[in-house]
């Protein structure tokens, strides 16, 4: 579950579930800018190692890639919630770095395994980028001939500018498909 340590807004959750995902690791560091190099494409050998996946696609900006890292029975839902659908540019004008993570194989049982991950994120926007990035995104939600505001944008902004800092401490459910191991749940599950 991850827990917000102030009252935030939707939007800033939104962000942060956006780019956030399921995945958790043990590495840390600041995201990438895109183009996945570093990203799996396929099942992991372990159930740790499903997890790392998932985290080294979302430091990639890599949320096209995350499908084939989920099982196949929550993989639309999980796809979905992760997301796979932020606009590039507002992925573009953020940073998500992970602090003091510990991601310990907690039980396994056959074809299933719980990973259990602790520790911090935060996130951050560039203020430019992620200006024209939400203004975008404001207006494609806009009702037809609607203008978006300054003030919008601002409030926005304002929801967002400040590093977010989220305590994490979940298990993720992970399961053995095709002779490799796939994330088959969210942080919130």
């Amino acid at each position: 579950m991850i827990r917000q340590t102030d009252k935030g807004s939707a939007m800033r959750r939104f962000l942060v579930l956006a780019t956030l995902a399921v995945a958790l690791t043990a590495c840390g560091g600041s995201s990438g800018g895109g183009g996945g190099g570093n990203v799996a494409a396929g099942p992991a050998g372990d159930p740790v190692g499903a997890v790392n996946n998932i985290i080294n696609a979302v430091e990639a900006k890599a949320m096209d890639k995350l499908g084939p890292l989920y099982c196949a029975a929550k993989r639309d839902e999980l796809v979905g919630s992760s997301g796979a659908g932020a606009p590039a540019d507002l992925l573009a004008a953020m940073t998500i770095d992970f602090k003091d993570l510990k991601v310990e194989q907690k039980s396994i049982d056959g074809d299933k395994a719980v990973v259990h991950v602790a520790g911090s994120m935060v996130s951050t926007i560039d203020q430019a980028k992620g200006e024209d990035a939400i203004r975008k995104m404001l207006a494609a939600a806009a009702p037809s001939g609607t203008q978006v505001t300054d003030a919008q944008v601002d409030q926005a902004m304002t929801a967002m500018a400040n590093d977010q800092t989220l305590p994490i401490d979940s298990d993720i459910e992970v399961v053995k498909e095709n002779g490799g191991w796939l994330v088959c749940s969210s942080l919130g599950t």
